[in-house]
């Protein structure tokens, strides 16, 4: 079957966790698809960083097993064929050189619709070196009513590719580009549909804190690696050829005060005079005077 096919062509592609993004952290657990559709979204803005740690949690309450999202990714993509407009009655090379043309113009950050259509291709290039092509080619031109289960089989294969391609080949860059991104937000959405059901079948265990998923902020990072590699003297490393005096100057009384405000007769006051030793016969009195209201 032509979903098998495909499953597998996603694995062929060999796209890296790591090449997915520059900003992204993703744990073995989850699959290429998965990532490659929540860096787009993200990326295209239609999800947040908040709705990342939202699946981030969703992947926790499924205790990591998400391994399924990738073939729920291709099945329902290979469904949503049915939706698109109807595909080509044939295929052929030239066919395949537009596509291989047309997918090197969609942009790096749209990992998930890139990898489909990578995807996609290789599809259509097992498809051109099948011997049912020849078979299927004439079903077509004769219009016959009855062919064998191969060339039938054959046929459903290609009425699930085209209508992919048909998109890709009859619609500008900037319309496929929306397109494809309004096609990833609802997989996104169908994603989360389902973790939020399957996560019902598993215990609570809110003491995992595992991160599956994670954006890094690239200024940030940066700031903590030049900031690690910075070396603070918190004190100079003294001279070497420094030698301690062998006996220390005595301690003088000698302070003066040099605010203007305490010089008397142009002579600064003594600190003994600012602050004189209290009168030893001084007795504070007994009884205090009453305090008179006279204010007027």
């Amino acid at each position: 079957m032509i979903r098998k096919s495909l499953f597998a062509t996603f694995i062929l592609v060999n796209l890296s966790l790591n090449s997915l993004a520059s900003d992204f952290e993703f744990s073995k657990e989850v699959p290429p698809l998965t990532a490659a559709l929540l860096k787009e979204n993200f990326l295209s803005k239609k999800i947040t960083k908040t709705q990342i740690g939202t699946f981030n949690k969703l992947i926790a309450k499924n205790h990591g097993e998400i391994l399924f999202l990738d073939e729920e990714i291709v099945k329902a993509t290979l469904n949503h064929s049915k939706s698109l407009k109807k595909g080509y009655k044939v295929i052929d090379h030239k066919m395949y050189e537009l596509l291989t043309q047309k997918v090197k113009t969609l942009p790096e950050n749209m990992p998930f619709s890139k990898l489909i259509y990578k995807s996609l291709l290789q599809d259509l290039s097992e498809l051109l070196t099948e011997p049912e092509l020849k078979q299927f080619g004439a079903f077509q031109k004769k219009k016959l009513n009855k062919i064998d289960n191969k060339t039938r089989m054959f046929s459903r294969k290609v009425a699930l590719l085209t209508p992919w391609i048909r998109l890709a080949l009859s619609k500008e860059s900037e319309i496929l580009n929306d397109t494809l991104n309004e096609y990833s937000y609802e997989m996104y959405q169908r994603l989360v549909k389902i973790l939020e059901l399957t996560s019902r079948a598993y215990p609570k265990n809110l003491s995992d804190k595992k991160v599956f998923v994670q954006i890094k902020d690239q200024g940030l990072e940066k700031a903590r690696k030049e900031l690690k590699d910075l070396t603070f003297e918190v004190a100079p490393d003294p001279s070497p050829a420094y030698q301690a005096p062998s006996q220390l100057p005595q301690p003088v009384d000698d302070w003066v005060p040099v605010d203007e405000t305490i010089i008397e007769d142009g002579v600064p006051l003594t600190k003994d005079e600012l602050f004189p030793e209290p009168d030893p016969d001084y007795e504070a009195p007994k009884v205090l005077p009453k305090p008179v209201d006279n204010w007027e």
